[in-house]
């Protein structure tokens, strides 16, 4: 059974260690799956997601920076873009993920990866888009409850 949140980790592993290979990108996953274990479902899942951040980085990052206050990307370190990148690209590419998992994920990923400091970093931003673009009924989201898909 593929499991999106382990999905989102080893993205944001993928994603990084892509930064500082210097290899095209399916060598990069190569590579990487060589190392890291995950059933085919996951797998998909998380390439899936590490091409759509790599692809649409320029964009994700103007994005990201449309909601940030008394930060610019620049100051960002990379961990925690490379985590915002992957919210967004889920928030803004993916109709079939509750924007407040995203943000939920997002920010464990935050904590997981970096601090504690970091996970409310990322919630603050995302929180920001969420404040201007979410689309709520006004009745709960039961599925938003459940951090895994």
């Amino acid at each position: 059974m593929a499991s999106r949140s382990r999905g989102r980790e080893l993205a944001v592993q993928m994603i990084y260690q892509h930064h500082f290979s210097g290899h095209e990108l399916e060598t990069d996953m190569e590579l990487f799956w060589q190392g890291a274990k995950a059933d085919a479902g996951t797998r998909d899942f998380t390439e899936f997601l590490v091409r759509g951040v790599i692809d649409h980085a320029s964009e994700l990052d103007l994005e990201i920076s449309a909601y940030l206050k008394n930060w610019t990307l620049d100051r960002i370190v990379l961990i925690d873009r490379i985590i915002l990148q992957l919210a967004f690209f889920e928030l803004l590419q993916t109709s079939d993920i509750p924007w407040r998992v995203v943000v939920d994920e997002a920010v464990v990923l935050g904590k997981m990866f970096n601090s504690d400091k970091s996970g409310t970093f990322i919630n603050g931003v995302l929180h920001a888009w969420a404040t201007k673009n979410r689309k709520d009924s006004g009745a709960p989201d039961e599925a938003a409850d459940t951090p895994e898909d």
